[in-house]
């Protein structure tokens, strides 16, 4: 009897276990690859498609912000061009009143061009009673020497230009002074809340300014002589005051008392070359001190008669505004580097400053952040006042 080997069977059993589990091993290997592909790919679509719909989303958002600031923007523009207009309507309006020899058209024309040049920050006035007014003034953002601060401050020159302006345009619109008649200024000066104090950071600001007139002296119906007190305001809160003391004369009377002063009429000698000093307030073209002077507390004062600023109109003696600059201008000199505000001034001028002869600026310390000023020409002091600084700070108000 013969018998099959059996080896052989078990052998051929095992190599065909192991192909099996060899081609199961593939087999996994390559399922797992097709899920985690299927994975990725699922994955990666759902995070474009959700990085898609934000681009979209955040598209239309910036759209409709865009639009949103537009419209504003042309609300903000159609407002300020109604304001205009309505400052112009009101100014034609007044122009258009009978005036003192109404009936010359030259003279009718030149009224109307002094109206236009002489306030053109205030905009409108409205006469509340004998003594008081609404008055509103727009300050620009820019401006060919008073320019805001790097946070948008007004310069504070603007304040005095606007008490200047509100007294000549409620002396012609509220008391009848005739254009011919000159204006004298006494004093001036003006107080800031800085805490309180509008920006100029994206457009002009609207001034609104409570004004009443005391101590007002009429010789027949004509005005002689009247203070001006002035609150102003922005948005609803009050950030400063203004004061100033004015008297007017008929041409004949104000041309007899200069000539009793003793006026020049030419230089009297051509001026030696003198460098303007610039500071961080004013630049070159504006500087009203001189740079060569050794002693901070005491220079030259520089008077640029052809300034189309300091003397926007004709004018035979330095205006107060020109005095008030140059002693800022030469107190911010002697400053340190860090940032002042000036927050309050006052000056009085005793003479008139003439536009020619060598004029000085002499500072003194009053108190801490309080520096007193006095101009000098001829050794005789045509004006005396002080000024207050305070470091720059608070809050940005739009």
């Amino acid at each position: 009897m013969t018998s099959q080997p059996l080896p052989a069977l078990v052998l051929d059993g095992a190599t065909r276990s192991a192909d099996q589990d060899a081609q199961s091993t593939v087999h996994r290997g390559r399922l797992f690859r097709k899920y985690l592909l299927l994975i990725l790919s699922l994955v990666t679509g759902a995070m474009l498609a959700s990085g898609a719909f934000w681009i979209w989303s955040s598209h239309q958002d910036n759209k409709a912000a865009l639009a949103s600031l537009q419209h504003e923007k042309a609300l903000a523009a159609a407002a300020r061009i109604e304001q205009y207009i309505t400052g112009i309507e009101q100014q034609l309006k007044y122009a258009a009143l009978p005036q003192i020899g109404a009936g010359d058209v030259e003279l009718r024309r030149i009224e109307f061009l002094k109206l236009l040049r002489q306030v053109p920050e205030i905009t409108d006035i409205a006469q509340l009673d004998a003594t008081s007014f609404q008055v509103a003034a727009q300050w620009p953002r820019s401006h060919r020497v008073y320019r805001p601060d790097p946070d948008g401050r007004h310069d504070p020159m603007m304040l005095l230009e606007t008490v200047r302006q509100a007294g000549l345009a409620l002396s012609h619109y509220g008391f009848g002074v005739p254009y011919g008649h000159k204006s004298v200024m006494h004093d001036v000066g003006f107080r800031i809340w800085p805490e309180r104090e509008p920006r100029a950071v994206h457009a002009a600001t609207n001034v609104a300014i409570s004004v009443e007139c005391e101590h007002v002296v009429l010789r027949g119906d004509q005005l002689r002589s009247m203070t001006v007190l002035l609150a102003m305001s922005a948005d609803g809160v009050q950030f400063a005051t203004g004061n100033g003391s004015l008297s007017w004369l008929p041409e004949r009377t104000f041309q007899a008392l200069r000539a009793r002063n003793g006026r020049p009429t030419l230089p009297p000698s051509v001026p030696p070359s003198l460098t303007p000093l610039a500071t961080r307030f004013r630049g070159p073209a504006d500087a009203l001190v001189v740079a060569e002077d050794l002693l901070p507390a005491r220079r030259r004062m520089l008077v640029p008669v052809d300034h189309p600023v300091y003397f926007d109109h004709p004018l035979d003696h330095v205006p107060g505004m020109l005095l008030i600059d140059a002693a800022w201008q030469a107190a911010s000199a002697t400053l340190p580097t860090g940032s002042v505000r000036l927050v309050e001034c006052s000056m009085t001028c005793p003479a008139f400053t003439e536009l020619f002869g060598e004029t000085w600026v002499s500072l003194e310390s009053i108190t801490t952040g309080q520096i007193g000023f006095r101009i000098e020409q001829d050794d005789r002091t045509t004006a005396i006042g002080d000024l207050r600084l305070a470091p720059v700070g608070g809050t940005v108000r739009n």
